[in-house]
């Protein structure tokens, strides 16, 4: 064989291991993805089921993230399972969730009667009586962290709910929010 010959089969030796290792690491990568999507569609019924609208918040954005290439599927994947979740919501013990119900609503009374320590203890009963509802424990775990500030203190009032009209009012008493809004008001 001649120096070009074997210059060609060297190339065309090379090109097949390249096309090897390119297929290799795209087949890696396609089973990183689909393995990330199926944690991610887990956490989301998870989420979705335990009613935590933060976290549905979170695995939705991921997914989308991740599926950017087909987000209808997405959203029809979170359709079918807040249809399956609902049924789980109705067949709950409607006592214990009117006791959440009326605990949150003590809640959010008594953070507009600017009574913070009360709220703290209403929205930590609120999620032992029912686990995730609504937005109680992220609102229970704000108030908690304010703790080292004084919560007597109207500065710290206003900025607490400030933040939980912002980000923890997902389902809350739309009277008792319309409360808190007026409060915060300019």
């Amino acid at each position: 064989m001649n120096k070009n010959n074997m210059l060609i089969i060297g190339c065309l030796i090379s090109i097949c291991f390249l096309g090897y290792y390119l297929t290799s690491s795209y087949t890696k990568l396609a089973t990183q993805k689909k393995t990330i999507l199926e944690n991610e569609k887990r956490l989301l019924a998870d989420s979705i089921k335990q009613d935590s609208m933060a976290k549905v918040i979170e695995s939705y954005t991921n997914l989308i993230s991740y599926y950017s290439d087909n987000e209808d599927s997405v959203i029809k994947y979170v359709r079918k399972i807040k249809i399956g979740s609902d049924s789980v919501y109705k067949s709950k013990d409607s006592s214990l969730a009117n006791k959440a119900a009326q605990l949150e609503r003590e809640g959010f009374n008594a953070l507009k009667n600017n009574n913070l320590e009360v709220a703290l203890a209403k929205f930590k009963e609120t999620e032992k009586t029912s686990p995730s509802y609504h937005m109680a424990y992220e609102i229970s775990t704000l108030l908690n962290s304010e703790k080292k500030n004084d919560l007597k203190d109207p500065k710290t009032q206003t900025e607490v709910k400030k933040q939980i009209l912002q980000k923890f009012s997902w389902r809350a008493p739309k009277d008792l929010l319309d409360s808190l809004k007026r409060q915060v008001k300019p």
